[in-house]
């Protein structure tokens, strides 16, 4: 039995590698863009472009910034969620979640996450990679981040 499922794994693998737009693998760079913690009265979220070695986007990213219940009152803690488009077929599907800490007083903080891939309707998703960076959202100004990401896409 297990003879048999081996092969049908690594064809699978191998159509949806050549059924996609583009293979890329072990891609990274620069990310930056508006970081918005969540307000009494409206909820949060992150939207910017993930940029290759080159300065090339390679994604656009938007994402659902929530919040939990911290443990003291100087730092704000949550978690992030959403969709990287590259711009190519509806598959495969790229997203992205992870956590984030600010200081409650400065909305300075940093934030955590991974990149995931599903290659299918009914495939499987996969962490593929991680992003990391830095915020600051002040109370009266747009919040913006930088940071970075390291993928194999």
């Amino acid at each position: 039995m297990l003879k048999l499922l081996k092969p049908l794994l690594v064809t699978t693998a191998l159509i949806a590698s050549l059924t996609a737009a583009t293979v890329l693998v072990g891609v990274g760079g620069k990310t930056e863009g508006r970081w918005d913690l969540p307000t009494f009265w409206q909820p949060g979220s992150a939207a910017g472009v993930l940029y290759d070695q080159n300065g090339a986007a390679v994604f656009r990213m938007s994402a659902k910034v929530s919040e939990s219940p911290s443990a003291d009152r100087k730092t704000r803690v949550g978690t992030f969620s959403g969709s990287l488009d590259n711009g190519g077929p509806v598959y495969p599907q790229y997203g992205v979640s992870g956590s984030w800490k600010a200081e409650r007083a400065t909305g300075a903080g940093g934030f955590d996450g991974v990149i995931t891939k599903q290659i299918s309707p009914l495939g499987p998703i996969a962490i593929v990679g991680k992003i990391v960076g830095d915020f600051k959202d002040s109370p009266y100004q747009p919040g913006k981040y930088v940071g970075e990401w390291k993928a194999d896409i």
